[in-house]
C-alpha cells in the first residue's frame, strides 16, 4: 500500500518539481479504446453522492467537467516583478516620447522628465488666476525597476485633451542609474512637472536634490507643496508605485540604485495615513474628507487594513485588490472625462475611473483577463461598515458556542489568487476576498446568530462599493481583501506584525481578535477516514468501479481524490495521473465512480501522449461550490536550433478540447504565450509532456517525460483526449482537509482486469 504521507508531501511538491532528462518512458495501452471528442473528459469527474443530508450550502460539483471559463488567446509575459508584494502601475520597458516638436523625451535631454542636468524654469506651475476646478497630484514614485512605466503614464496623462480647469501635477523620482533606452540615464533629483495634456510640452517647472521618497516627511510636504500651489475646488491624490497591502505598505525607494544613499523600505499604512492629512492641513485643505479621491496606482492596496485608516481623509478610495499587471489607470480616458465633466461628484467620478481602468485592462494581457481586481470605496459609509464588521468579529471572538465551520469554511471557500499571476500560481496568499468570505460564513448554517452578523457586514460592505472591475475568475468577489487564513497558515511571527501594522483597522473591527480565535481553535489533528473501492467483474463506463469513503470529524472541510497507477514492471514506481475532483464536504459516507479514464494529449502524429492533470488555479464560486478554473500539466520545451531545454506547463480551461497555451519558465519570470506564438518563433521545437512519479517507499517525486518530443501542431493547439485505462493496480488517494488546514489521507485500491 502506498504511503499516504509521501504521497501527499510529493502531491504538493508538484508544481515546483524539476523536469527530469529521462526521455525513455512511455505508457503502453496497447488494448486502450479511444473515446471520441463528443465523450471527452478532460478530467476524471468525482460523482459525490452524499448518504446523508448536508448543508444546503456545501453543494458538491463535478469540479473540472463544469468549468465556465472561456479563455480568450493571449500572448506575452506577466509577471510580478519583484515577488509577492511588490509589482506596480507601467510595465513596459520602452522609453515614449513626453510632448510635443522640442527635445522632450522623458528620461533623455535639457527638458526631461527623469533625464539630464534640469534646472528650475519653464512656467510656474503654481502661477493660477484663482481656483481651478480640480487639481491631481501623482507622487510618481519610480526611483527602481517602474521608471520606464511612470514615463508611460506621463505619456498618458500628456494625450488627454484638457483645459487650464484641470491642473495635473506630477512630482517624479527617477532610478539615475537606470538607462532611458536612449543611451542616456534617468537624471538623479526629484522633478516637477505641470501636465497640459493635447500633446503639448510638458512644462518641469522645479527640479530638486534626490529625496528618499520612502520618507513620511518628504510625502507630507509634497502634498502641501503642489496643493497649495494650486488651489482647487476639488483635489485628487494618487500615489504611484509598489504596493504591499498591510504588510508591505507604499514604495521602497531604490536610492538611484544604491548610488545616492540606503534603499528605503516603503511607508507603512499608519505614516500613510499622518503624512497625508498632514499635507493637506499644511496646505489649507480642511473640512470633511478633504480629498475627493485617493487612489494607490499600484498593487494590492485594496484592503480593509488599508483603506479603513483613510475613511475621514478621501470621499473615494480608489485601488487594486490584486496584483497591477502593468496598464494601471487609464490617465487618458480619466482627464478626457474630467474635462467634460468638471462638477462632476466625486462618486460620479469614481464610476467613469473603475469603468476606464476595466476597459484598459480588458485588452492588457491573460492575467487581467482572468484575475484583474479594482474597486472604488464610497468612505462615507465606512463607519457603518465598521459597526457591522465588529459585532460579527466580535460575537466570533467571544461566544463560547459559536460555530468555528462558518468562519472556518468561509475562509475556505474564498480561495484566493491574490498576489499571484497566471503562469506562476504560488502558495496562496492569506490575502483573500472579504465580501466573499462574509458571503461564505453568512451561507453556511449551523449557527443562526453568526450568520446574522456576517449578513450584517457582507450588505455594508456592498454598501461601501461604489463600482469594481473583477476578472473573469473573480466573479465570486468583491474586490476588497482582508487578512484572513486557515490556523495553520496564520503563523505567529505574522499575526505579531498584523497586530502591529494593521493597528488601525484592528482597532476598530476587532478583525485580529477573531483570528487569534481561529489560531486558538485549532485542535492540530487530521481528519480520521477510510476508504474501499468496489470493483464490478467486467467494469465498464456505465458500470464502472466505485470508491467510498467515510469521515466522522465534525470539523471536515474539503474533499479532493487523486488516481494513481502502480508500475506493472517496478513496484515501488506510481505514475501520478492527476486529480478526480475536489468539493466542500460534511461528515459522512460517500460513494462515487471512476470512469477508468486516463487523460493526454495527441501530438502532431496522433500519438496519444499520458499526463498529469491537476488543477492550476482554483477559486470559489457565488454558489458556494469551487471550480478549478485552470488546469495544467507540465513538459519540456527543446529548441534544437539553440540547444536550449527549457521547463514548461501546460495551461488550458476544462471546457476546452485543445491546449494552446504554455507558461514557459518557473516563479515570477514565468511567461504565458501562445503554442501558436511558439511555433512561429521557434518552428522546430519540439514539446514533451511529462507524467509525475513517485517512489512508494520514499516518497521521492519525479516526472517522466515521453519517448519523444512532438512538434507544434501546424493548429497551434494540442488535441485533449481521454483512453480507457489499460488493466493493472490503480490507487484512489483521498485527503480531507479541515477547517483548520489539517489534512487526512486514505486509499482505495482498484485493479482492473484485462481487456478482450
Amino acid at each position: 500500500m502506498l504511503d499516504t504521507g509521501a504521497e501527499a508531501n510529493a502531491i504538493e511538491l508538484y508544481c515546483n518539481a524539476c523536469v527530469t532528462a529521462d526521455f525513455g518512458f512511455c505508457l503502453e495501452a496497447p488494448n486502450a479504446i479511444v473515446r471520441p471528442p463528443s465523450s471527452l473528459h478532460p478530467e476524471f469527474t468525482m460523482f459525490i453522492r452524499p448518504h446523508h443530508q448536508s448543508r444546503q450550502a456545501r453543494r458538491f460539483f463535478h469540479m473540472l467537467g463544469r468549468l465556465t471559463l472561456a479563455l480568450a488567446l493571449a500572448l506575452g509575459t506577466f509577471a510580478c516583478e519583484e515577488g509577492d508584494f511588490d509589482d506596480g502601475p507601467g510595465g513596459g520597458t520602452e522609453t515614449d516620447t513626453v510632448g510635443g516638436s522640442q527635445d522632450s523625451t522623458a528620461g533623455g535631454g535639457d527638458t526631461t522628465a527623469g533625464g539630464g542636468d534640469t534646472t528650475t524654469g519653464g512656467t510656474d506651475a503654481g502661477t493660477t488666476d484663482g481656483k481651478a476646478a480640480w487639481t491631481i497630484f501623482v507622487y510618481g514614485h519610480a526611483d527602481h525597476n517602474l521608471s520606464p512605466s511612470l514615463v508611460r503614464d506621463m505619456v498618458e496623462m500628456n494625450k488627454a485633451v484638457f483645459g487650464d480647469h484641470i491642473r495635473m501635477i506630477v512630482m517624479a523620482d527617477w532610478d539615475a542609474s537606470a538607462d532611458t533606452g536612449t543611451g542616456e540615464n534617468y537624471a538623479t533629483g526629484t522633478e516637477w512637472y505641470r501636465v497640459l495634456g493635447s500633446d503639448k510640452d510638458l512644462i518641469p517647472y522645479e527640479t530638486t536634490a534626490e529625496q528618499n521618497l520612502d520618507d513620511p516627511k518628504v510625502l507630507r510636504a509634497s502634498i502641501a507643496k503642489a496643493f497649495k500651489a494650486n488651489p482647487a475646488k476639488h483635489y485628487g491624490l494618487i500615489l504611484w508605485d509598489h504596493g504591499g497591502a498591510w504588510n508591505g505598505g507604499f514604495g521602497h525607494d531604490g536610492a538611484d540604485g544604491g548610488k545616492s544613499g540606503e534603499a528605503g523600505q516603503g511607508i507603512g499604512i499608519n505614516d500613510l495615513v499622518t503624512a497625508i492629512g498632514g499635507g493637506l492641513a499644511d496646505a489649507g485643505i480642511s473640512g470633511t474628507r478633504p480629498l475627493d479621491f485617493l487612489s494607490f496606482d499600484t498593487c494590492l492596496m485594496a484592503g480593509a487594513e488599508v483603506a479603513v485608516p483613510f475613511r475621514d481623509i478621501a470621499k473615494v478610495f480608489i485601488a487594486n485588490a490584486e496584483i497591477d499587471y502593468g496598464d494601471g489607470w487609464d490617465y487618458t480616458a480619466v482627464l478626457n472625462y474630467l474635462d467634460k465633466n468638471p462638477g462632476v461628484s466625486a462618486i460620479e467620478f469614481a464610476k467613469a475611473e473603475v469603468a476606464a481602468w476595466d476597459k484598459h485592462h480588458l485588452a492588457a494581457g491573460l492575467d487581467d483577463k482572468l484575475i484583474r481586481s479594482h474597486v472604488a470605496l464610497d468612505m462615507s459609509k465606512t463607519d457603518a461598515f465598521l459597526t457591522a464588521v465588529k459585532g460579527f468579529a466580535t460575537l466570533f471572538a467571544t461566544s463560547k458556542s459559536v460555530d468555528m465551520l462558518g468562519v472556518g469554511l468561509g475562509t475556505v471557500m474564498s480561495l484566493p489568487v491574490y498576489s499571484a499571476v497566471v503562469g506562476d500560481p504560488t502558495e496562496p496568499s492569506r490575502l483573500r476576498d472579504l465580501g466573499q468570505f462574509l458571503d461564505q460564513a453568512w451561507a453556511v448554517g449551523g449557527d443562526d446568530a453568526l450568520a446574522t452578523e456576517a449578513d450584517k457586514a457582507r450588505k455594508a460592505l456592498a454598501a461601501m462599493i461604489i463600482d469594481t472591475s473583477v476578472g473573469t475568475l473573480r466573479q465570486a468577489q468583491k474586490g476588497v481583501h482582508v487578512q484572513i487564513g486557515l490556523a495553520n497558515e496564520l503563523v505567529a511571527e505574522e499575526m505579531t506584525a498584523y497586530g502591529k501594522k494593521a493597528d488601525a483597522w484592528n482597532k476598530v473591527s476587532g478583525w485580529k481578535g477573531l483570528l487569534d480565535t481561529i489560531v486558538a481553535a485549532n485542535d492540530n489533528k487530521a481528519p480520521t477516514l477510510s476508504a474501499s473501492a468496489e470493483v464490478p467483474a467486467a467494469p465498464t463506463e456505465n458500470n464502472p468501479p466505485k470508491v467510498s469513503f467515510s469521515v466522522a470529524d465534525k470539523d471536515v472541510a474539503i474533499v479532493d481524490g487523486t488516481l494513481l497507477m502502480t508500475d506493472p514492471n517496478q513496484a515501488n514506481l506510481v505514475y501520478v495521473f492527476g486529480s478526480l475532483g475536489m468539493g466542500p464536504i460534511d461528515p459522512g459516507t460517500y460513494t462515487f465512480g471512476w470512469d477508468m479514464g486516463i487523460a493526454g494529449i495527441r501530438d502532431a502524429s496522433d500519438e496519444f501522449l499520458p499526463i498529469t492533470l491537476l488543477p492550476w488555479l482554483v477559486v470559489g464560486t457565488k454558489s458556494g461550490e469551487f471550480d478549478a478554473a485552470l488546469l495544467a500539466f507540465s513538459g519540456q520545451i527543446s529548441d534544437p536550433a539553440t540547444g536550449e531545454k527549457m521547463a514548461c506547463t501546460f495551461i488550458f480551461d476544462g471546457n476546452s478540447e485543445t491546449v494552446s497555451k504554455v507558461a514557459i519558465g518557473q516563479g515570477s519570470n514565468a511567461s504565458v504565450m501562445t503554442l501558436a506564438a511558439l511555433r512561429k518563433a521557434a518552428p522546430k521545437a519540439t514539446v514533451t509532456p511529462t507524467l509525475m512519479t513517485v517512489n512508494a517507499t520514499t516518497g521521492q517525486t519525479g516526472l517522466k517525460a515521453a519517448s519523444k518530443g512532438s512538434l507544434i501542431p501546424a493548429s497551434g493547439a494540442f488535441k485533449l483526449d481521454v483512453i480507457d485505462a489499460p488493466s493493472g493496480n490503480y490507487t484512489v488517494m483521498i485527503k480531507v482537509t479541515d477547517v483548520f488546514g489539517n489534512a487526512g489521507y486514505a486509499n482505495a485500491a482498484i485493479t482492473l482486469p484485462d481487456v478482450d
